[in-house]
C-alpha cells in the first residue's frame, strides 16, 4: 500500500479532472475504500491508465479477458501481419486482454464448426475469419448469446455477431473495377475474375463491387468468367492455362485470391506478362516485386495492424465500459499502390 500513499494530491486531481468526478471519489477508488459504483470505478482506473499514472497499481482491478482468434494460419502475408500484431498487443496492452490464435482451414467446414464450438465454451470473446455459410452463421448466432463475436476482414452479416471489423469489401471491388476500366481505356476488353474462396463474404462482395462499376461506367469491359482458386497455386496455374486457351482476347485479370506468383509464371511463359492488366490485393514483398516489374498493375492494400487494434479497443469497451453500447467504427481504410508508388 506504500505506493498508494505516494500518490499525491496533484495526481489525484489529474484523474478527477479527466473523469469529471470528485477527488474524494478518485481517492476512494485508488485506495480501495469502496463505496463507488462499478461504472465510476472503471472510469477512474481507465483515466489513470491513460494518463500513465502508476499503471501497475491499477491493472489488477481489471478483469482478465481471454479472446480466441480463429483464422487461417500465417501462410499468407495478411494473416502473418495479423498474427504478429495480435502477438504485439498481447505484450504491450495494459487492459488484461490476451489474444489466443487458433488456425482453421476454411475449406474444412466440419473442422471449423468444431473449433467454433470449442472456443465458445473456453473463451470470453471470439474473433473469426470464416466462410459465410448457413451452418457457421447459425453456430455464431448461438455463440453470440454467450460471448461477444467479432467478424474480421470478411463479414458474416446474418450471424448476430456483435460487430464487423475490416474494410468495405464492396468498395474495394468497385475501386478495382475503376482501376481496370481506366487501365484498359476506351477500347476495353475481356476480363476474368479469380476469387480465392467463393464462400468468403469478403471475396464475393469484392466481385460484386467490381462487376457493378464496370457495368455502370466501363461498358466496353466485359467479364467473361469468374473462377475460384481455393488459395492454391496449382489450381491457379490450371485456371490461367485453361482460361488463356479458351478465351483468346483476355485483356484484364482481377485476382481476389493470393496466388499472384502463379499467375505471373503463366503470363511469363505465354509472353503476356507485359500485355495483361492485373489488379490484385495486399502489398506483400512478392507483390511489390511483381508491381515493380510491371506484372501487377495495381495493388489495393488493407490495414491488418489497424484492424487488430480496433478489435482490442472494441473488446476493452465491451468488457470495461458498457456491454450495451458498442462503439461505431467506420470501415478500416485502404491504400492503392501503383509501380511509381514504390520507386
Amino acid at each position: 500500500m506504500k505506493q498508494n500513499r505516494n500518490l499525491n494530491k496533484i495526481t489525484l486531481q489529474q484523474v478527477a479532472n479527466a473523469t469529471g468526478l470528485s477527488i474524494t471519489t478518485v481517492d476512494r477508488v485508488i485506495n480501495r475504500r469502496g463505496g463507488v459504483s462499478k461504472k465510476s470505478e472503471i472510469k477512474i482506473l481507465q483515466a489513470a491508465q491513460a494518463l500513465k499514472l502508476d499503471r501497475f497499481l491499477f491493472i489488477h482491478h481489471l478483469q482478465h479477458i481471454r479472446v480466441a482468434v480463429l483464422m487461417q494460419p500465417p501462410s499468407n502475408h495478411y494473416c502473418e501481419v495479423l498474427k504478429n500484431t495480435f502477438d504485439e498487443l498481447n505484450h504491450s496492452n495494459q487492459s488484461r486482454i490476451t489474444f489466443f490464435l487458433h488456425s482453421i482451414n476454411v475449406q474444412n467446414i466440419p473442422e471449423t464448426i468444431q473449433k467454433i464450438k470449442n472456443v465458445s465454451i473456453k473463451y470470453d470473446a471470439l474473433v473469426i475469419i470464416a466462410p459465410h455459410i448457413d451452418k457457421i452463421s447459425q453456430l455464431i448466432q448461438s455463440s453470440a448469446q454467450k460471448i461477444p463475436v467479432i467478424t474480421l476482414a470478411t463479414d458474416i452479416p446474418d450471424s448476430a455477431r456483435m460487430t464487423y471489423v475490416g474494410p468495405n469489401n464492396y468498395q474495394l471491388g468497385r475501386v478495382a473495377g475503376e482501376l481496370m476500366g481506366r487501365f484498359l481505356g476506351s477500347t476495353g476488353g475481356e476480363v476474368i475474375v479469380i476469387l480465392g474462396v467463393a464462400k468468403m463474404h469478403g471475396h464475393t462482395e469484392r466481385e460484386r463491387g467490381f462487376k457493378s462499376i464496370l457495368q455502370e461506367s466501363f461498358p466496353h469491359c466485359h467479364i467473361i468468367n469468374s473462377f475460384e482458386s481455393y488459395e492454391n497455386s496449382y489450381e491457379m496455374k490450371k485456371i490461367m492455362i485453361n482460361a488463356l486457351r479458351e478465351y483468346k482476347n483476355i485483356k484484364g485479370i482481377y485476382n481476389i485470391s493470393d496466388e499472384n506468383p502463379a499467375i505471373s509464371e503463366v503470363l511469363n511463359t505465354t509472353k503476356l506478362d507485359k500485355k495483361m492488366t492485373l489488379i490484385t490485393h495486399e502489398l506483400t514483398p512478392i507483390h511489390k516485386e511483381l508491381l515493380k516489374k510491371g506484372v501487377i498493375d495495381a495493388i489495393i492494400d488493407q490495414n491488418p495492424e489497424l484492424e487488430a487494434k480496433q478489435i482490442l479497443n472494441t473488446i476493452i469497451h465491451y468488457f470495461h465500459n458498457d456491454k450495451n453500447v458498442i462503439p461505431e467504427y467506420d470501415y478500416t481504410p485502404f491504400n492503392i499502390y501503383l509501380r511509381e508508388s514504390l520507386l
